[in-house]
């Protein structure tokens, strides 16, 4: 039996919030989530890792032209930004050579890296709706992306 997640992160990979802050995020997500879902946990991982969507990953294109990512390109790319545990995702495309970095490709269905992470597991849909999201960013103090991932 597969297990559905939603994974709330925040556009920049390394952001995590203080103390204060993180109460206030998680209280918040627990407000909005917890009556609807299994489970909703945050935290700070300690160190940036990719946050995926399991089963749902299809494929990567480049942010600036549209081109398809190589799947072998990337790996070797995710290989090399393991070595510093993700603290610098910069490459350049393939495709066009284009400055970027692995946060910003376009993943289909939407990842990303982070160290901090809120976590809904089996929420009653797929994704957060704008409201939600709007009153998390401002909790969060950033703007944040959602991941939804079964495994």
């Amino acid at each position: 039996m597969s297990s559905e997640y939603l994974r709330i992160i925040a556009d920049l990979p390394d952001w995590t919030p203080d103390g204060i802050r993180a109460e206030q995020v998680e209280a918040t997500a627990r407000q909005l989530f917890e009556t609807r879902c299994a489970e909703v946990t945050t935290g700070d991982r300690g160190t940036i890792g990719f946050v995926d969507p399991g089963e749902w990953f299809e494929d990567i294109s480049c942010p600036h032209c549209g081109a398809a990512i190589d799947t072998s390109w990337w790996e070797e790319r995710m290989d090399t930004a393991a070595e510093t545990c993700f603290g610098d995702l910069s490459v350049s495309t393939e495709c066009c050579g284009s400055a970027t970095s692995l946060n910003d490709l376009a993943y289909r269905q939407p990842a990303g890296f982070a160290r901090f992470v809120i976590e809904v597991r089996e929420l009653d849909r797929t994704y957060a709706d704008d409201a939600e999201i709007a009153v998390l960013e401002q909790a969060a103090g950033c703007r944040l992306r959602q991941i939804a991932a079964r495994y």
